[in-house]
């Protein structure tokens, strides 16, 4: 993504979030992670997702040379998956944080 010169999705990291929360004034009161697990077909809309934006980089060379990489990882991927238990690799987390406000007593 950078490569093309655009800006990447990022999500924010749980601790980032519980400061911010805390800095607003509001009290954790609880918070839940989840994993989460990849499939090879969910990696592969990943790679493929990045063999899509190749024509949009700035060079050929460049574009062919992650084509190339990106062949490496679906190998990899189809690899490490078909390894794993149940098909699937578990890779970070989803998460939950429940806050309220605090109450005047």
């Amino acid at each position: 993504v950078l490569l093309m010169g655009q800006r990447p999705y990022r999500e924010y990291p749980m601790t980032w979030t519980e400061r911010q929360l805390e800095q607003a004034g509001l009290k954790i009161i609880d918070k839940h992670t989840v994993p989460h697990y990849y499939e090879h077909n969910d990696i592969m809309r990943r790679i493929n997702s990045g063999r899509a934006t190749l024509s949009k980089f700035p060079s050929e060379e460049l574009a062919k040379e992650m084509g190339l990489l990106l062949d490496d990882l679906e190998h990899e991927s189809k690899e490490m998956t078909k390894a794993a238990e149940g098909g699937k690799l578990r890779l970070g987390f989803h998460y939950v944080i429940a806050a309220e406000l605090p109450t005047e007593e």
